[in-house]
């Protein structure tokens, strides 16, 4: 074998170019720039630099820009051409403003892209596999995304697109390029993450979303670089090493190939790159001047200061948010979810309190359910919880994955978390009666949970009644300067016992 090249990857950057926390104008971890640092200080003539999607939403700079100034250049693709990588790959939230919007990016990083199971108007974005010879290796590498896409985004977001199954798409390919080519190392590269436990292997999901533990049993495949659930990941897997790096710059992937594989996530506790930041410092302050604009005066506690306790005594912050929806969908029920750190509302409602809270730009959809499927919802929901010693903690699959804890406004119900997963809803009931399997609601969902993932397929399955295309930040705003004054009798409809 020949000698030692190294890969270095990211993923999920989400626009976080600077190292700041929106939230409160404080040094945020990671960062565009704190990852400029790193590569400089790990590149050498020997090492591909991979970035693995979702780049173009996620950050107040990213909703600022695409609501103020789409048609000008984008910063973060600007960057991503400063730092030269070698590949990109496409992510789900990549495709959230559209396809003018999508090739504009990939354009303007000067990156090759290689995304293989996705067609634009009948031809795929990337080749099936590239082939590259890095220090007299032979690599092959394999490229997709999520094909549960067409889940996440309204249909005039991704109207001539189409998104091929990425375990299928790997599985063709690989045998292919074994026998065509003969690399020395095939490499899989997958916007996508892990359908099973990584610890206990029990299925999460089987909705298509997340297929890594899938591919890595396709015989061939030497190493498996994933995204999107923003996990930190750095283990085996049939036999196979996987990476995954968390999101928006705290860490980056570093694979070293020799007579082995090493896979190892590195953290950007680095200084940012100052240089890489200057060209959009401009950009940067305009955001943040527009993020201290006040929206209305809050007259209830809508604060968030602990995480866990906010959804186990259902924040009002979430009462607020559905409140919102409910005004603009006239549903019978609203339900959202918390986004990991999300901050809630200090008194003054400002726009940087509200894109800290609410970080992507869902829109609404409102289903018609049964009672008996608004009870197979709750029960999905109350899997959140799980009991240590008889004390309320967050199930291991959920640690992450805050933002698939829903809480419903206009019902009241009690989960058990002692109980076995599917029997915790223990009451149930509208308007004070115990709401029957043949009671008929309209429930009005955020798009992402409208798609089914997460296991939530009961809600995917359920029929339409009417989409809201205006995104969440935009409806949360809109609602709140037309009422200026936010004050109401605060809920507790929901009530987690051990």
């Amino acid at each position: 074998m020949a000698n030692k090249f190294k890969i270095l990857v990211t993923s999920d950057l989400h626009s976080y170019l600077f190292p700041i926390n929106y939230a409160d104008n404080s040094v945020y971890a990671g960062s565009m720039s704190r990852v400029s640092s790193l590569i400089s200080k790990l590149r050498d003539e020997n090492t591909l630099l991979i970035d693995n999607g979702d780049n173009l939403e996620g950050s107040p700079l990213s909703f600022y820009h695409y609501q103020y100034h789409a048609d000008e250049p984008y910063c973060v693709s600007q960057a991503m051409r400063d730092l030269r990588y070698d590949y990109l790959n496409v992510g789900n939230h990549d495709f959230d403003h559209g396809a003018k919007q999508l090739f504009k990016h990939l354009e303007m990083t000067h990156a090759k892209v290689l995304t293989s199971n996705v067609l634009y108007k009948g031809k795929p974005l990337g080749p099936d596999y590239e082939i590259r010879t890095i220090n007299g290796n032979k690599l092959a590498l394999i490229t997709v995304t999520t094909s549960a896409i067409p889940s996440f985004e309204s249909e005039d977001k991704i109207r001539d697109f189409e998104f091929k199954d990425a375990y299928e798409t790997v599985k063709r390919i690989v045998p292919i390029v074994r026998e065509k080519e003969n690399p020395d190392y095939l490499i899989v590269i997958y916007h996508g993450g892990f359908e099973r436990n990584l610890s206990t292997d029990a299925l999460l999901a089987d909705d298509g979303e997340n297929q890594g533990c899938k591919i890595t049993t396709i015989p061939g495949v030497d190493l498996l670089i994933s995204g999107h659930q923003h996990l930190s990941i750095n283990t085996i897997l049939n036999n196979v090493p996987v990476i995954q790096t968390n999101a928006n710059g705290m860490e980056i992937g570093l694979i070293t190939i020799g007579k082995e594989i090493k896979t190892e996530l590195v953290q950007t506790k680095i200084e940012p790159d100052l240089n890489v930041l200057k060209p959009y410092q401009a950009a940067e302050d305009a955001c943040l001047v527009w993020l201290q604009q006040a929206l209305g005066t809050a007259k209830v506690d809508l604060e968030i200061k602990d995480q866990f306790l906010a959804r186990v005594d259902k924040s009002q912050a979430i009462t607020l948010i559905n409140k919102a929806v409910l005004e603009a969908t006239d549903a019978d029920l609203a339900s959202n979810a918390l986004f990991a750190n999300s901050v809630g509302f200090k008194p003054q409602i400002t726009m940087q309190q509200l894109i800290a809270t609410y970080t992507f730009p869902n829109t609404v959809v409102v289903k018609e359910i049964s009672g008996k499927i608004l009870r197979k919802y709750l029960e999905k929901n109350a899997e959140f919880f799980d009991l240590d010693k008889g004390k309320l903690v967050i199930a291991d699959d959920y640690v992450k994955q805050l933002y698939n804890y829903d809480m419903v406004e206009n019902i009241e119900y009690i989960i058990k978390a002692g109980n076995p997963r599917g029997k915790r809803i223990i009451s149930l009931k509208y308007q004070g009666k115990e709401v029957k399997d043949t009671d008929i609601f309209t429930l009005a969902v955020s798009s992402y949970r409208a798609s089914g993932v997460g296991g939530f397929g009961m809600i995917k399955q359920a029929m339409t009644v009417k989409e809201v295309p205006t995104n969440m930040i935009e409806l949360l705003a809109t609602y709140i300067i037309s009422h200026q004054i936010i004050d109401f009798q605060p809920t507790h409809n929901i009530i987690v016992r051990p």
